[in-house]
């Protein structure tokens, strides 16, 4: 279960807070929110069911619109898709909202491994450039990231240093 909330903050406004069940694929790139979501009201780990990419097989291909929901959003692993390379380990990563500061988002992003944590980090998203302290290189966990702080803006109202840019 992922639980987005966000700690102390010096918000007068109310902070978002939600279960979601799942992770994203770790093969998941997210590039776009969807226009017609499968399930409206689903509690998702990037909050809001997002269209991209799949990097899971030897090449990169557009995400199947009957596997976005259930295995892209999700990361169901216990159903995973045709694409998804048998040998692989179960990775993903959880989103948490620590905290908001008036230049940053500060998220904690929890490594998981075979459903239990192997690594953690830090990161903020800047709300001027969207940059995200310290960068990720793993561009599919770097996409998870900037749509989860998107997503999260977006529904928690905003921020006053955040501007909407994308999609």
């Amino acid at each position: 279960m992922v639980v987005v909330a966000a700690a102390k903050s010096h918000r007068s406004a109310p902070s978002l807070a939600c279960d979601t069940a799942g992770m994203p694929c770790r093969y998941f790139e997210p590039l776009q929110l969807v226009p017609i979501p499968f399930h409206r009201s689903a509690r998702l780990p990037l909050i809001d069911e997002y269209d991209g990419i799949c990097h899971a097989g030897p090449e990169a291909a557009p995400v199947p619109a009957e596997s976005r929901f259930g295995g892209c959003n999700h990361g169901n692993r216990n159903n995973q898709c045709g694409r998804f390379p048998a040998a692989a380990e179960s990775v993903a990563l959880r989103f948490t909202v620590q905290r908001e500061s008036p230049e940053a988002l500060e998220i904690l992003a929890i490594e998981e491994l075979d459903h239990r944590p192997v690594r953690w980090q830090a990161v903020q998203f800047m709300f001027g450039s969207e940059e995200l302290r310290p960068e990720r290189t793993d561009f599919c966990q770097r996409a998870q990231l900037l749509a989860f702080c998107r997503s999260y803006l977006t529904k928690a109202g905003g921020h006053s240093g955040y501007q909407k840019n994308h999609v």
